[in-house]
C-alpha cells in the first residue's frame, strides 16, 4: 500500500493512507448523504413555502444549512469524517 506524506489525499485517493493509519469515513458515503439532506432541504423550504405547520426550524436555518452542505466536500480539512458533518436544524 501507498503512503502519502501530506495529511490530505487528492480528491478520489481516500483509499490511500497517511502514517499507516486509514483516513476516517468514506467520500461515496458522505456524497449519498448529502444527496438525502438536500432532499429534506427541499422539502424543509417548501413547508415554509406554504406557512404549514409540519415545518420545523426556520427557513432561514435551512438555507444556511444548504450552503454548508456545499462547503462539505473534498476542500474541507474533515472530509469525509461524518464526525465533522454540517448539523441538521431541528
Amino acid at each position: 500500500m501507498r503512503e502519502i506524506n501530506n495529511p490530505r489525499p487528492i480528491a478520489g485517493d481516500w483509499h490511500l493512507f497517511h502514517n499507516g493509519e486509514g483516513l476516517p469515513g468514506n467520500q461515496n458515503t458522505e456524497l449519498n448523504w448529502i444527496s438525502n439532506e438536500l432532499e429534506v432541504i427541499k422539502e424543509q423550504l417548501l413547508l415554509h413555502e406554504d406557512s404549514d405547520p409540519l415545518a420545523i426550524a426556520t427557513e432561514l436555518d435551512w438555507r444556511e444549512y444548504r450552503k454548508q452542505l456545499r462547503r462539505w466536500d473534498w476542500h474541507n480539512e474533515y472530509f469525509p469524517n461524518p464526525e465533522y458533518r454540517p448539523v441538521r436544524p431541528k
